[in-house]
């Protein structure tokens, strides 16, 4: 049976906008607003609009959600669950609540998702979690974030096309920030070690662009690779490489390994050189330490070079001497 539901005098119901919606928002999440705080013993939730599997959820100014008191140490949960095994009326929702659960620790049970837009019942979602110490909040460490966008039924281009050009969206479990068209980040989601995400930056005023480290709070860490208006790249790190390293400039770094040839107008390092194949640098090769390669080839006599083949020449020449 064929139902045409968008039509006058026919009936479109909440299934029907939910499926649509849960195809264009296959993530939950916020849609506008719904800013989620917290005192000491309660979470709050700003007004705005978010999703639970195609359902919107309104919320109609800032929704203060008190914590039992005294309250232990461990953590909390405040969650959404929708039962579609209640009848509503007009006047009242009975199918959306709200609950609060607590835990010692940060897991709490697995939420029930069923398709309530298909033949399922139930469906839960996290909103927040926050941790308590000394009967207080002392912090959130899981909230609600943007709802997640499937681009390709928006018309196919990647998904951070449709990221707004200032904010963030959750996208593949990652966290995608834009700041002034300017910069991409792209963070853990719960990150453990010194290094929190990556960035790709576009100096507005220098014009350099650079890959870069960041910290578990977001904050620049290091960075790894710039490329400036000039073509020049500056590698802060170790250079290796499974292949050759070809430069027209001067090729510098803190220590250089390929399997194949390095070839450049110079070569610069303050550790070692190494490669499996010709080293090559009209302009000479400098470094303190080691050039160790098959061949090697410079039109600057006055260049640093020592290689094993050169070494057990050498030890011959002293020999016979």
């Amino acid at each position: 049976m064929i139902r045409p539901i968008t039509f006058d005098e026919q009936i479109a119901r909440a299934k029907d906008d939910g499926g649509v919606y849960r195809n264009i928002y296959p993530h939950d999440g916020i849609l506008w607003g719904c800013e989620i705080t917290s005192t000491s013993t309660e979470i709050e939730i700003a007004s705005g609009l978010f999703t639970m599997c195609g359902r919107m959820i309104w919320v109609d100014g800032k929704t203060v959600f008190p914590l039992e008191e005294p309250l232990q140490n461990g953590y909390a949960q405040l969650k959404s669950k929708i039962d579609l095994n209640n009848a509503n009326t007009q006047e009242e929702c009975a199918q959306w609540a709200t609950e609060i659960v607590y835990s010692t620790t940060a897991n709490f049970p697995q939420l029930t998702q069923e398709d309530i837009n298909g033949t399922g019942k139930i469906y839960e979602q996290e909103l927040a979690v926050v941790k308590l110490e000394n009967g207080n909040i002392t912090e959130i460490t899981r909230k609600l974030q943007n709802a997640g966008i499937d681009a390709e039924k928006l018309g196919g281009k990647f998904p951070e096309n449709y990221l707004q050009a200032s904010g963030h969206q959750k996208l593949n479990g990652k966290l995608w920030i834009i700041q002034d068209n300017t910069h991409l980040r792209m963070m853990q989601n719960a990150p453990t070690g010194a290094v929190g995400g990556w960035y790709i930056d576009s100096n507005s005023s220098s014009g350099s662009f650079r890959i870069a480290q960041l910290k578990p709070d977001g904050a620049h860490l290091a960075t790894a690779v710039e490329i400036n208006t000039g073509r020049s790249a500056s590698f802060y790190g170790n250079i290796s490489s499974n292949g050759n390293i070809s430069s027209n400039g001067t090729i510098t770094g803190a220590k250089m390994s390929v399997s194949g040839a390095i070839t450049g107008a110079s070569a610069s390092t303050t550790g070692a050189i190494t490669a499996g194949g010709a080293i090559t640098a009209t302009g000479g090769i400098t470094t303190p330490t080691n050039v160790i390669a098959n061949k090697y080839y410079t039109k600057d006599s006055s260049a640093y070079l020592f290689s094993w083949r050169n070494a057990w020449i050498y030890s011959c020449v002293l020999y016979i001497v």
